[in-house]
């Protein structure tokens, strides 16, 4: 470092303006390209965590004939669309009581330790049940709608009537794979764009200074 400092002291003015202009922007590429990581990870995230709750819930629509009969054989069609998506690397499906009436894992699944009892997300429809760095875990409640009403009728409605849970694992390989991909991509371009105004940098400083550098060597021949 020191070194670095008494070489700085000793080059001309036009190298240290550059060399600190390139300093500088490097600094600002590397923030930049955090920053743009950082926001871009987030939104990634959004997406995938809404499109995981959106997976769920339209598994629980799709599981009430299973566990009203409690066959689960009889969603074996929505279970197999379920497992169709790429991040999907699991479907649970528990009845009313929490006792487990299915359990599809995909082979290439990653490592992941769930709890027996599923959380059941009460009145939000679907939540995150659990989250770590490999997986989210969504759940949903399947539950039956009362009958439509006649105004004219005296008898009582029956409440909804709660069914089962279902849970899907959703896997964060994606994510994580585009945070490093999405961090190197955004620092490759902020770098040669820093590069690129370096250079530019450079140009204007020797224009600027080639008068004061002739005037030098003026004055050194007439001495």
């Amino acid at each position: 470092m020191t070194r670095l400092i008494a070489r700085l002291r000793r080059s001309t003015f036009a190298a240290q303006l550059s060399m600190t202009i390139a300093f500088g922007l490097v600094l600002l590429a590397v923030f930049a390209s955090i920053a743009s990581s950082v926001r871009g990870d987030r939104q990634i995230r959004e997406t995938l965590i809404r499109q995981g709750a959106s997976v769920v819930a339209s598994l629980a629509d799709q599981s009430r004939l299973a566990l009203l009969s409690a066959a689960p054989e009889n969603a074996s069609a929505a279970i197999a669309a379920t497992l169709s998506f790429p991040d999907v690397v699991a479907v649970q499906m528990f009845d009313a009581n929490g006792k487990m009436l299915l359990s599809r894992i995909k082979a290439d699944a990653p490592p992941f330790t769930l709890p027996e009892s599923p959380r059941d997300p009460g009145a939000h429809g679907a939540a995150i049940e659990l989250e770590d760095n490999a997986i989210w875990s969504f759940t949903a409640t399947v539950e039956i709608a009362p009958e439509f009403a006649s105004p004219f009728s005296m008898a009582e409605t029956p409440g909804t009537r709660r069914l089962g849970l279902v849970r899907v694992v959703q896997s964060k390989s994606v994510i994580n794979a585009l945070r490093q991909d999405l961090f190197l991509s955004n620092l490759a371009i902020s770098v040669l764009f820093a590069i690129l105004i370096v250079v530019l940098v450079e140009l204007l400083s020797r224009r600027l200074t080639r008068p004061l550098r002739e005037l030098s060597t003026a004055m050194s021949s007439a001495m």
